[in-house]
C-alpha cells in the first residue's frame, strides 16, 4: 500500500485483478484507512454494487458504501449513514486512475457552496445598486 495524505494506491490488488470494476472497487478500497470494516456492506457480506445490499442497508442503522461508475475505470464511493428511516451522505471518495482521493467533508462542501452562492448574490446586488437609475 502506498500513498500520501492526499491519495491512496493499493498495488497488491492488481496482483489478483486485471482492472477495477464496479463489482471489485469496494474490495480495492478496503485497505484504505477510512474504510470502516464494521460497515453494513461487510455485515451483509456483499458488495455495494448489489442493489439489494444498498436497499437493505438503507433500512438498517449504520454506515454503508455505495459505488458508482463515473466513466471508464473511474468511480465514486459514497459513505452513507442510515438511521433506518433517513439516509445521509457522510463522505465521498473518488477513484481516478487507480488512486483514491477523499473529498472534502460533506458539511464543508455544502457550506462552501452556500458561501459561494451568497458571494455571487452579494456581488449582483452591489452591481445593481451601482447602476444608474432611470429618471
Amino acid at each position: 500500500m502506498s500513498g500520501s495524505a492526499s491519495y491512496f494506491i493499493n498495488p497488491r490488488f492488481f496482483e489478483k485483478h486485471a482492472s477495477l470494476t464496479e463489482a471489485n472497487v469496494l474490495e480495492y478500497f478496503k485497505d484504505h484507512t477510512d474504510y470502516d470494516p464494521r460497515c453494513l456492506n461487510s455485515q451483509l457480506g456483499e458488495s455495494s454494487k448489489n442493489i439489494q445490499t444498498v436497499v437493505l442497508a438503507k433500512k438498517l442503522e449504520g454506515f454503508f458504501y455505495e459505488v458508482k461508475r463515473v466513466g471508464g475505470e473511474n468511480f465514486t464511493i459514497t459513505k452513507f449513514h442510515s438511521t433506518g428511516s433517513k439516509t445521509m451522505p457522510v463522505e465521498i471518495f473518488y477513484v481516478v486512475e487507480n488512486m483514491v482521493f477523499r473529498s472534502t467533508n460533506f458539511k464543508t462542501f455544502v457550506k462552501d457552496k452556500v458561501s459561494n452562492v451568497a458571494a455571487i448574490i452579494g456581488k449582483l446586488v452591489s452591481e445593481e445598486q451601482e447602476l444608474p437609475k432611470d429618471a
